[in-house]
């Protein structure tokens, strides 16, 4: 399987929804992230992720988010933090990570 190792997170406007199988599994808005599991576990996502509205994008490349977890070890906690979470949500609902 393709391992996306990039970070994207939703920038200052849109909306995104989160599937898996075609099961819905969460919103994105403002401020949202994914991608975080392919990026920092190297696995094949897990999710799907598509735009229900216009948004913009910030993608953080690998080494880029290596870099931030130097510079700025708070938002990098977040994403580790957000992650765990999101990963027992999967479990709970039946999907491996």
């Amino acid at each position: 399987a393709t391992v996306y190792r990039t970070l994207r997170a939703l920038a200052e406007s849109g909306t995104a929804e989160v599937t898996h199988d075609g099961t819905h599994l969460a919103d994105l808005g403002p401020g949202d992230f994914f991608g975080e599991m392919a990026l920092l576990l190297n696995v094949p996502r897990t999710a799907t992720v598509a735009a229900t509205s216009d948004v913009t994008l910030v993608v953080m490349h690998d080494r880029n988010f290596r870099a931030m977890e130097e510079e700025i070890p708070l938002i990098a906690q977040r994403v580790n933090a957000i992650m765990e979470e999101r990963r027992a949500k999967s479990a709970d609902q039946g999907i491996e990570t």
